[in-house]
């Protein structure tokens, strides 16, 4: 069995070998979604007892990444938003600096506010 990831889906995918064909076939057994995949009832109704623990090991490794991810990128926050810094200092008033910004600026509301809620003093 295997994961494919589509869009914000988990697709979980069974791979047989055809005799006719003589050929692998992959099938589709179900899909979870991808920011908090769980197996379902329904899914663990389709899943033989080996992919479901391939599946429940996918899960604990996929949200281990995720959590190593989320906190190399804010102990390292800073350093990036300085080289940025940089950057949109040499871009001066170019297109590419302003299509960075603007995607920019909504994620940075995010993260201020979510820092005065942690630190209300600043």
């Amino acid at each position: 069995m295997h994961f494919r990831i589509r869009k914000n889906i988990v697709q979980l995918i069974r791979t047989e070998y055809d005799p006719q064909t003589k050929k692998p076939k992959t099938t589709i057994i179900g899909r979870m979604p991808r920011t908090a995949p769980v197996i379902t009832d329904e899914l663990h109704n389709l899943l033989t007892s080996k992919e479901i623990a391939e599946a429940e090991t996918w899960i604990e490794q996929n949200n281990r990444i995720t959590l190593i991810r989320e906190e190399y990128a804010a102990l390292t926050l800073a350093d990036a938003l300085k080289q940025a810094n940089r950057w949109f200092q040499r871009q001066g008033d170019s297109e590419a600096a302003h299509i960075a910004a603007e995607n920019l600026i909504h994620e940075l509301q995010a993260l201020r506010k979510t820092l005065k809620a942690i630190n209300p003093i600043s």
